[in-house]
């Protein structure tokens, strides 16, 4: 993970060797519970990268395990460190994700403070009518569900966003009220903060004295905690009395009170306040015509400045005022090193070149970003275009197959019924005429009437044959049963036996043929054949079925007869030629390729 400027999280120093040693005892819910601790007790050490990192391992941990509870509390411990970082979009997105998850487990203590954090976020962000909006309702929950020891940090919000808008009677309420609350609940770090910010309104309201009694008080509190953080905070009393005098103009009494705040802020490396003390420090040395310590002390503030805007993030609402801050400092540091040797319009100059340039420069990065996001837009409607249209084409081929397939089901229902018509009917009625015909009596015919009834059951004896091999052609029972290659030797034997043409058969195949296929092999074969005996005059044929090196079945049926030129009738009124062997190999998804050289004629089916 990455913090606003593209810098990476440091892991954070190792846990030492006994409680790494536990976790690998505990169970997943237990580890988790112990990483959001870590997380919440990093954050509390305003150790803020090491924070985060505990918690992202907790949310990881909780979401792979469906720990909802702890997936809201890992949130909530990382936005509190996004806070602490200045990047508060990024908290209140995390806030917002914890308070989603709280909700639906109805933990009312944890949507308290989740609630409070996105409030506290917006008045980090200075956007005060919605921070106030969220923390009345963040109060309104907490009072309506008896979470009295969250009131006291959402008073002293709703003080702090109405004393940022002038509204010092309303922040006086809040401040008075947080006073209360944080005595009630022994929350000593609230009655340190009611304290000081009660004192400052009073001292804005120009009640000097009862201002500084609450100040002093403040920081009383603090410097007798045995808690560090609170410790720490005395700097933000200090730095209330600091800012009181130089308002006044006792700019002597305003350094004295703001060199003990950065006293404390630099032992305890608090960027934040070491920043607003060394802009009061400047501005007070300054008015003093101290200009060398004017200088030092800006420098510290443009450092401590910079430090804090490389953990920011880059692209935001007050990205031009940032910029334009960090110029106006560093052209103060110019005139106070070189003042008296610059004029005031090369000053202005300076300035509204810089300002040009960062507008220019925020201007084009913006253009540079649209661009960026249009292309990548345009991308993605493509991808998805190409997939829909991949998409379209599989639903299409895969219904072509279905059709394909009920059409040949279809087909292959309709020869059986064909057959058994035939064979049961048009059968019957020959076998009924040839035995109709054995009972006529030939007493008194003569030789010549003997030799036409002797021809006319020859004739009715070839019609019952052809019906049987018709019928045996649409629906072969010994193809169903004993497979394609029993069926071919079959048909060779028969053709060998019943005419003077041979027929030599090779097949040699290891894969097993769905039974569509099989069938229009057998067809074809069929086929051919008839147009060989018909039409060829041939002496011999050669049918092979083998499968090549590239694992393609190949037929090929081979004759010596007259050549290719035979067949050609045969596409036409009895659809036994070609174009019918054509819509078979189609069916099969084949590929049929014929030739016919010096009288030798080869089909050959590439079937795969």
């Amino acid at each position: 993970m990455t913090i606003a400027g593209g810098q990476p999280y440091d892991e954070p120093e190792r846990l030492p060797m006994s409680l790494r040693q536990l976790t690998k005892r505990l169970s997943v819910s237990q580890r988790v519970v112990l990483l959001n601790r870590v997380s919440f007790g990093f954050g509390m050490l305003f150790q803020a990268d090491s924070s985060i990192y505990y918690g992202e391992k907790a949310l990881l941990l909780a979401e792979e395990n469906h720990l909802s509870l702890e997936m809201a509390k890992a949130h909530n411990n990382i936005g509190l460190a996004m806070q602490q970082l200045g990047v508060h979009a990024e908290a209140i997105r995390e806030f917002e994700l914890g308070t989603s998850i709280a909700r639906r487990v109805g933990d009312k203590e944890l949507i308290g403070r989740l609630s409070y954090g996105i409030g506290h976020s917006y008045y980090m962000m200075r956007l005060y009518k919605k921070g106030v909006s969220q923390q009345l309702n963040t109060l309104h929950h907490a009072l309506k569900n008896n979470l009295l020891a969250n009131t006291p940090i959402v008073y002293n919000d709703l003080g702090l966003m109405y004393m940022a808008q002038k509204k010092l009677d309303s922040s006086r309420y809040y401040f008075a009220k947080n006073l209360v609350m944080a005595a009630r609940t022994n929350n000593e770090f609230m009655l340190m903060m009611a304290n000081k910010n009660l004192g400052r309104v009073l001292l804005l309201k120009g009640l000097e004295r009862e201002g500084q009694i609450y100040i002093w008080k403040s920081i009383e509190i603090a410097t007798k905690s045995k808690v560090q953080h609170i410790r720490n905070s005395v700097t933000l009393s200090y730095e209330c009395l600091a800012e009181y005098e130089n308002t006044r103009k006792n700019y002597s009494k305003s350094i004295y009170y703001a060199k003990k705040a950065l006293e404390v802020a630099q032992k305890f490396n608090a960027t934040e306040d070491i920043y607003d003390v060394s802009k009061i420090l400047y501005e007070a040395s300054k008015a003093l015509g101290n200009t060398d310590q004017a200088l030092s002390y800006l420098e510290l503030n443009q450092r401590t400045y910079e430090m804090m805007h490389e953990r920011l993030e880059t692209v935001n609402q007050q990205a031009l005022e940032n910029r334009l801050q960090i110029a106006r400092q560093r052209l103060d540091i110019g005139i106070l090193r070189e003042e008296g040797k610059s004029s005031r319009q090369q000053s202005l100059w300076i300035t509204v070149g810089l300002i040009v340039s960062v507008i220019v420069g925020l201007w084009m990065f913006g253009l540079y970003r649209l661009v960026g996001n249009q292309k990548n837009q345009i991308d993605s409607n493509n991808l998805i275009l190409e997939q829909k249209v991949l998409e379209r084409t599989h639903e299409l081929e895969e219904a072509y197959l279905e059709l394909k397939s009920a059409v040949t089901k279809g087909q292959t229902m309709e020869r059986k019924l064909i057959a058994a018509d035939i064979h049961d009917n048009l059968g019957g009625i020959l076998s009924s005429v040839a035995i109709g015909m054995e009972l006529i009596d030939q007493t008194g015919l003569s030789n010549r009437e003997r030799q036409m009834l002797k021809n006319i059951k020859n004739q009715i004896s070839d019609a019952y044959d052809e019906i049987r091999l018709l019928s045996h052609n649409l629906r072969p029972e010994i193809l169903e049963k004993e497979g394609i290659k029993v069926a071919l030797n079959r048909m060779v034997q028969r053709v060998t036996l019943l005419h003077k043409l041979e027929v030599f058969l090779d097949v040699c195949y290891t894969r097993v043929l769905p039974k569509a296929v099989e069938f229009n092999v057998y067809a074809i074969v069929t086929e051919l054949l008839n147009n060989v005996l018909k039409h060829s005059g041939a002496s011999k044929v050669i049918i092979s079925l083998r499968e090549n090196r590239n694992g393609v079945l190949v037929l090929k049926v081979e004759d010596d007869g007259r050549g290719l030129g035979n067949y050609a009738h045969t596409t036409k009124g009895d659809g036994m030629g070609i174009r019918n062997i054509q819509d078979r190999v189609d069916q099969i998804n084949a590929i049929m390729t014929h030739s016919s050289i010096s009288g030798r004629t080869v089909f050959s089916i590439d079937i795969p």
